[in-house]
């Protein structure tokens, strides 16, 4: 159940980890795709853009799930490294208690900030009770987002990628079946959408839940399942800076969909189509980053600095080929691409996707670069630079929504995630090269 990484063939073992969370990514884009394109294809254009509008509010509000959850499993993960178990179970304990405490916050928050907040990013008029409609539910079921993020990071921590991806499977399956059910059989529109997700992710952070107590290594003493401010402290110092950072990239998402809000109706649409594209796309990048964190963090743990370097070669020589495959598939089937979630009909719309789409994954180089360092500093114990990498990549964001998007129209604003990952590339490929010669140091010591 649980898996050493500090061992064996570092291509093999990054491989191994990555496969199962990629298979896990890829059934997640599906629901989202199949959400998406139902509402596209069902719903109409208007409703589509709705969903394409909520979407960079639900980051917004949502993304300090993710953060602070890849955060608290780093040091899970180095307490699992170094062999050191009393330790590993005290800070699942609490983890546990900061992610209760912090979800029923972040349930009244959301609630009370979604209308203004769509308000915000110039939510067209006759998209945006259905921008609503969608968030409400999303927001009310946070604490199932907490559940699962949770319990997969702490098994991907313990060197567990298999498990919480055979259960996301299942829910994905299970959320297509529902968005089928509840927006077309019941008519409930992007509402349905939202519920048929949130129901999809109760499942599977319940059965994540259920899993881990089979853990022989997380059976816990009365005392080691007390909640401990100094571990409490220690956890944040990496669940927090993370969760800034993602909460930072939120608001450069924002000023994109504002931005892109202010071209109207059917570039929005072409956006969030283009959007979910280019998701799927990024799929394995986004595994790596995810596996990079628990490889690294265990090497660490056991004070293997030279295999961390070997791995962080090798995943950036993947993302490279990855970034040539995913350009071959854009080139050649972009526009069979965009027909799943726009009709033809719709040119302006069809048009807007293809071409921002094409432009984005020419750079998913870069994108992919930015995750696998990110993830490997937090696992090396710099959670700091993923703050400042954040506030470079909002400023990024902002440049181009702001400036870029007004004096080259469209096409200018197309650019807005390559402009970010070049600066935010420039930061963190030197930070890795001086921290990880920093880090090595220390442990020589």
């Amino acid at each position: 159940m649980t898996k050493d990484l500090t061992k064996g063939s570092i291509l093999k073992c990054i491989l191994s980890f990555t496969i199962p969370i990629l298979l896990g990514a890829l059934f997640q884009q599906v629901y989202n795709v199949v959400d998406t394109a139902i509402v596209g294809r069902y719903l109409g254009v208007n409703q589509l853009a709705g969903v394409g509008s909520a979407g960079a509010v639900f980051f917004l509000m949502v993304s300090p799930v993710m953060g602070l959850c890849n955060g608290f499993a780093i040091p899970v993960a180095q307490r699992f490294g170094s062999g050191d178990e009393r330790e590993l179970r005290r800070n699942v304990a609490n983890t546990a208690w900061l992610c209760i405490g912090i979800a029923a916050i972040l349930v009244i928050v959301t609630m009370l900030l979604c209308r203004p907040l769509l308000r915000l990013v110039n939510t067209p008029v006759e998209a945006f009770k259905y921008a609503y409609s969608y968030l409400i539910v999303i927001f009310a079921g946070i604490p199932f987002t907490f559940l699962y993020n949770m319990t997969s990071g702490i098994m991907r921590s313990l060197g567990n990628s298999r498990t919480p991806v055979f259960f996301l499977i299942v829910a994905s399956i299970l959320n297509v079946f529902l968005d089928l059910l509840f927006m077309i059989t019941f008519k409930m529109g992007t509402a349905g959408a939202a519920l048929a997700t949130v129901v999809s992710q109760a499942a599977s952070g319940c059965a994540c839940l259920l899993s881990l107590r089979k853990y022989p290594v997380l059976k816990m003493e009365p005392d080691e399942r007390k909640a401990d401010i100094v571990v409490m402290k220690e956890l944040s110092r990496y669940g927090f800076p993370m969760m800034l950072n993602l909460f930072i990239t939120a608001i450069g998402a924002m000023f994109v969909q504002w931005a892109v809000n202010g071209f109207g109706t059917a570039v929005a649409a072409g956006v969030a189509s283009g959007q979910k594209i280019h998701g799927v796309l990024g799929c394995p990048m986004d595994a790596l980053g995810q596996t990079m964190a628990s490889y690294t963090g265990q090497n660490t743990g056991a004070r293997k600095m030279d295999r961390v370097r070997k791995g962080m070669i090798t995943a950036l020589l993947l993302c490279a080929g990855w970034w040539i495959v995913s350009n071959v598939i854009i080139h050649t089937g972009g526009s069979s691409l965009v027909g799943l979630f726009i009709d033809t009909a719709e040119t302006d719309a069809t048009v807007s996707a293809l071409r921002f789409v094409t432009i984005t994954v020419s750079a998913n180089i870069l994108y992919g670069s930015i995750l696998t360092l990110r993830s490997s500093l937090l696992g090396l114990g710099y959670p700091g630079i993923s703050v400042i990498c954040g506030v470079i990549e909002m400023i990024g964001r902002t440049f181009v929504a702001v400036f870029l998007a007004r004096v080259f129209g469209f096409t200018g604003l197309c650019f807005i995630h390559i402009v970010a990952w070049i600066l935010a590339t420039l930061l963190l490929l030197p930070g890795f090269i001086i921290l990880l010669k920093r880090k090595t140091q220390e442990l020589a010591a």
